[in-house]
């Protein structure tokens, strides 16, 4: 006979443990937090590093520009609107050519219009989905990821394993790192 009875629930951030326990009814003791992992052979501030000029190539960016990559699907809960927006008052604010480079699953129509109103269409650039975000990462000077609401995203975790400086959601599962 099976036993029904719950041993343990891992959750990948407290975010995740919290929201267990307040819609599921479940007590936080029954849960153990584990933390997504990250490959940091494959994710290394010296892999980027090398691969930084053939990545800006092949992605025609300047070596001028200030390029920040978003990286995730859900563009609205990603917040997407949100980094488009700091992206035009930096662009204003700062007078240096910056570039924002999307990558993600999602509808980007609003996205682009929103862009074009605020006068940086040209600086915002979507690639849709990719198999292999590294070339990304290379090319990246900062990662944005102003989630709405964020358990602990894997984007996050290899920006920060790479070596870039991330600007993220305080309310993300990623704060708690």
């Amino acid at each position: 006979m099976r036993s029904s009875s719950l041993q343990k629930i891992a959750a990948a951030s407290d975010v995740i443990r919290r929201d267990i326990a307040d819609n599921y009814g479940r007590a936080p003791d029954m849960m153990e937090i584990i933390y997504s992992g990250v490959d940091c052979e494959e994710y290394c501030p010296e892999r980027r590093i090398a691969a930084r000029p053939e990545a800006r190539r092949g992605l025609t960016l300047d070596e001028s520009e200030l390029v920040f990559l978003f990286i995730g699907s859900d563009f609205k809960r990603k917040g997407l609107g949100h980094a488009i927006q700091g992206m035009a008052r930096l662009s204003r604010g700062s007078g240096m050519p910056v570039k924002l480079l999307v990558v993600g699953g999602g509808d980007p129509q609003s996205y682009r219009r929103l862009a074009e109103k605020l006068g940086i269409g040209d600086r915002v650039v979507f690639y849709g989905l990719v198999p292999n975000p590294g070339l990304f990462y290379a090319a990246a000077d900062a990662v944005v990821l102003p989630s709405r609401r964020e358990p602990c995203s894997l984007a996050v975790l290899e920006a920060m394993a790479s070596g870039l400086p991330v600007i993220f959601s305080a309310d993300s599962g990623n704060a708690e790192m």
